[in-house]
């Protein structure tokens, strides 16, 4: 397990996330050789996989960090790669659970992108953002190009990365964020799904660590108050729908890059 085997640094606290991954991977195969008295190793690769997953993306999540911190910008533009990872994975499994908790279907318990970077849950383009976010920092590391323009490379990237925030409000009642008499109309939540959204993709937001103020001021589209901003004037509005289309297209241009 992760916590035992392959250690690398907790510098994200992701330790207790990968060994639940592999515990539950583990699950299926080992009932099933106990019930046949049959434990042959090929039955327990698919555990293997998913241990050298989460230890690949947890090496270079946390090698990408330290590289990052020989500038700040390269370190906050970094930051929005393990928070869009995080933050979306997070919610399609509170969905899935809430799913699994109204219909008792197992099969929400299992996260439908294939090929992830690190969870099933994530994000369907997220491995191929992270790819090539790790690509663009260890070509910082090698001198092939400044910390700046490794910077703007992310944040330009990840303007463009279409991907959605899946808030639903049966999701947050049943994580306990919220009570069911509590009101959150679609409209309400359309605005907290652009607020996470902008909070993602813009350098004013340092805090990533969501509380109600933070939460608050994101729906807003308000810069951290230690920064002295009113407004973030150099992101683009992300309150302004998609084209039709741009997921596809950016899902292309992701994968051309794999």
């Amino acid at each position: 397990m992760s916590h035992a085997s392959g250690f690398v640094d907790p510098l994200f606290s992701r330790g207790m996330f990968n060994t639940v991954e592999v515990i539950y991977a583990l699950l299926d195969p080992l009932l099933e050789a106990l019930a046949t008295d049959k434990f042959d190793n090929e039955a327990f690769l698919p555990v293997d996989r998913q241990q050298q997953r989460v230890l690949n993306y947890n090496d270079n999540l946390v090698n990408c960090a330290f590289i990052s911190w020989a500038d700040f910008e390269l370190w906050n533009a970094w930051l929005r790669v393990f928070g869009i990872g995080t933050f979306l994975a997070e919610f399609h499994l509170m969905n899935g659970m809430s799913d699994y908790t109204r219909t008792g279907d197992p099969s929400y318990l299992i996260g439908k992108t294939q090929n992830p970077a690190f969870c099933d849950f994530e994000d369907p383009d997220y491995a191929a953002f992270f790819r090539d976010s790790v690509e663009v920092v260890e070509a910082f590391e090698a001198g092939c190009m400044t910390s700046a323009d490794a910077a703007k490379h992310i944040f330009d990237t990840a303007n463009q990365y279409a991907f959605p925030v899946p808030i639903r409000k049966d999701a947050l009642v049943r994580a306990h964020w919220m009570k069911e008499e509590d009101q959150l109309t679609e409209r309400d939540l359309k605005f907290v799904r652009n607020g996470f959204r902008w909070a993602l993709t813009t350098p004013l937001t340092r805090d990533v660590v969501s509380s109600a103020e933070t939460f608050f001021r994101w729906c807003a589209h308000r810069p951290d108050p230690h920064l002295g901003q009113e407004s973030d004037s150099h992101t683009r509005d992300l309150r302004t729908p998609q084209r039709s289309g741009e997921r596809q297209e950016r899902r292309a241009s992701l994968s051309s890059r794999a």
